[in-house]
């Protein structure tokens, strides 16, 4: 990605699904921490952006093998310049931690 200015909505990262069963966006969650700041729990492609982060793919209402989704900034500025920023993907139901990764952006 670009690196980042004072607007908001901006895109911060991609990831992709490398490995495992398709999941739904029901039955997942992706938080980031943003220069080691609060946890927030980015929105899925199916809900209303939000302050905080949020997250957009192709609409099949699927995280599916080999698939890209991007993370960007909702109506909240979280990345000027220079980020370091923490993804982490939880199952749902269990509290999983199914992935989890540092992202740097300068």
């Amino acid at each position: 990605t670009e690196t980042p200015t004072s607007e908001s909505g901006e895109e911060l990262a991609y990831l992709q699904m490398t490995q495992g069963d398709d999941l739904s966006w029901s039955s997942i969650a992706i938080t980031i921490v943003v220069d080691g700041g609060a946890s927030q729990l980015c929105t899925n492609p199916d809900q209303a952006t939000d302050t905080g982060c949020a997250i957009s793919d192709n609409d099949d209402g699927m995280f599916a093998l080999g698939e890209d989704v991007t993370i960007s900034e909702g109506t909240d500025d979280l990345c000027s310049g220079y980020c370091e920023i923490k993804i982490t993907v939880i199952e749902n139901n269990e509290g999983i931690v199914l992935y989890q990764g540092y992202v740097y952006i300068d």
